[in-house]
């Protein structure tokens, strides 16, 4: 945890993404993990994998459902799927 907090801080995306990933394998439960490892992919534009990780951030009621859905819209609008972009923008402004 401490050595993806440090890469997180200090902008190593590829490693803060190694040490996420490793964080939320033993701790599958807390919500916000798995938005720090959304964050991480994000950054190094696996979109794809940013998406499943924040998906499991809102399915997990981390933090404000609203803010993630708007982070899951960002990651399909990044990878031209726009209808769920759509959808997740709709999510959002629903707080579903």
């Amino acid at each position: 945890l401490a050595a993806a907090e440090a890469r997180s801080a200090a902008a190593e995306w590829d490693a803060a993404t190694h040490w996420w990933e490793r964080v939320v394998a033993i701790n599958p439960v807390a919500g916000h993990f798995w938005a720090y490892l959304a964050e991480a992919r994000y950054h190094t534009n696996d979109y794809r994998g940013a998406a499943a990780a924040y998906a499991q951030a809102f399915a997990l009621r981390d933090g404000y459902p609203a803010e993630t859905a708007y982070q899951l819209a960002c990651c399909y609008a990044q990878l031209d799927e726009l209808a769920p972009a759509r959808e997740w923008l709709e999510r959002g402004a629903n707080n579903q």
